[in-house]
């Protein structure tokens, strides 16, 4: 991806690109102070953005923040003079945090004024500041912001990838099955079943046969189970049918297995996987609720854990 930059944005589009980010963070009851769609506006009294976010205590407690948001667009480091009005208003008015959020950086000074400001006026209201690496940092799991703002090149996720990827499918391969399966038998057990999972179910094509009790997991339905040696005897099944020569049929399975392993990893996206988690639960709860076969309902209750264990891994993902 090329260089993170957010210079290219007018104050107002600037103004814009917080509210969505504080919207894709988390953050409710979001308003836009500004009253008109110029650069600059007076009526928006010392900040542009106002909103709420909820935490969790230690004891699991919920409560609300009122966040003010002071947007600067500025080439340059932020002066102390840019965010006085911001500070002045929330005095006044008490939020629980001032938030200043810089396009580039605040300037030493304006660091050093706010520290001073900190022990010299004692605030009831936190002041946190957000900087072009904080922006970095959040923006790159949201895909949406990325493009709607034309932040960095069209594929942000290109950075994510490892060079031995990239150069694997850049490039055609003519590796025999029997040189591969070596490189597999030095792989770790566990390691080899969590990469090449889906690739070994693709090759070994098991049935699902019907659960015995409540307990049985995906895995003890297939039949035969998944496993390496079931997996070495269907590549071996494939090459002695004709359907594939070696080189076509490991490129195939190494391929499957980066997908599944990048789209596993792969923080670009984590704005939509989120969203497709809570889709999907929402979706199998219904069709719970509508199904009377037991197979079904036992498939549906699998997907639902997967799901519901997955959400708060998901809510920590910025």
């Amino acid at each position: 991806m090329t260089d993170f930059s957010l210079g290219h944005l007018s104050d107002t589009d600037f103004e814009q690109y917080c509210y969505d980010l504080l919207d894709a963070s988390g953050f409710s009851n979001l308003n836009c102070r500004k009253g008109t769609g110029k650069a600059s506006s007076p009526s928006d009294q010392g900040r542009d953005i106002e909103g709420d976010f909820e935490r969790v205590d230690v004891d699991g407690r919920k409560f609300t923040e009122r966040w003010f948001v002071d947007c600067k667009q500025y080439k340059e480091g932020v002066p102390p003079t840019a965010i006085q009005g911001a500070l002045s208003w929330a005095n006044a008015e008490r939020p629980n945090v001032l938030l200043i959020v810089a396009s580039n950086f605040l300037s030493n000074p304006n660091k050093e004024y706010i520290e001073s400001y900190k022990v010299n006026n004692r605030p009831s209201f936190r002041i946190v500041f957000w900087e072009k690496p904080d922006l970095e940092k959040m923006t790159i799991t949201k895909s949406r912001l990325m493009l709607k703002y034309k932040i960095g090149d069209d594929l942000p996720f290109k950075s994510l990838l490892h060079p031995a990827h990239l150069l694997y499918v850049s490039r055609a391969q003519a590796n025999t099955l029997s040189y591969f399966l070596s490189i597999l038998d030095d792989l770790d057990h566990d390691k080899r079943q969590r990469i090449f999972y889906f690739p070994f179910v693709n090759i070994i094509r098991p049935k699902l046969e019907m659960p015995a009790s409540l307990d049985d997991t995906f895995g003890d339905l297939f039949s035969p189970r998944v496993s390496y040696k079931e997996f070495k005897n269907a590549c071996n099944k494939v090459i002695a049918s004709g359907l594939f020569d070696d080189s076509t049929l490991v490129t195939a399975v190494v391929i499957n297995a980066l997908q599944i392993c990048f789209m596993a990893g792969d923080r670009s996206r984590n704005d939509i996987v989120k969203r497709n988690n809570l889709s999907a639960l929402s979706d199998y709860r219904g069709k719970l609720e509508k199904t009377d076969d037991i197979q079904e309902k036992h498939e549906y209750q699998q997907m639902i854990e997967k799901a519901e264990n997955a959400l708060p891994i998901l809510k920590q993902i910025q």
